[in-house]
């Protein structure tokens, strides 16, 4: 789908969250988290998932529709209240053309993506490039 698309999604985004939120928390609580991990949130959206990332967690949160990114960037304080500003970052990027260098991320979390994007094994195959050896990637998609 089109950026510009989600980018009048995000206005109202925030009413299909609680359909996703047992998705999302269940797949989060599944990682295994590390003290020193790194993690990219690939389709980070409105950045519901911002909040079940434990606050130790450097995340690094990237989406391709402006509009979406602003509504995370705008509710991070309560999205992420226990963790320094620091350890959360929000980029505007495209996940088929990843802007980080190769095994950068321990984790890597794709959320509601895989089935949007317009070449999903272009977009695992990124996934896979920025992973770091023995990283964890959780997808989650619309769809079982």
């Amino acid at each position: 789908m089109s950026p510009r698309i989600y980018n009048t999604y995000a206005k109202f985004y925030h009413l299909f969250e609680g359909f996703f939120r047992r998705r999302l928390s269940r797949a989060i609580e599944a990682l295994p988290i590390r003290p020193d991990d790194e993690l990219l949130d690939v389709g980070v959206g409105t950045g519901f998932s911002l909040a079940h990332y434990p606050p130790h967690l450097r995340v690094t949160g990237i989406d391709l529709s402006e509009g979406m990114l602003r509504q995370a960037e705008s509710k991070l304080p309560q999205l992420r209240p226990a963790s320094p500003r620091s350890l959360t970052r929000l980029l505007k990027a495209d996940a088929q053309h990843l802007p980080f260098p190769d095994r950068s991320f321990d984790l890597i979390f794709l959320s509601h993506l895989v089935s949007t994007v317009p070449d999903p094994t272009k977009c695992l195959s990124e996934a896979l490039r920025v992973a770091r050896d023995h990283a964890h990637i959780m997808l989650v998609n619309h769809f079982r």
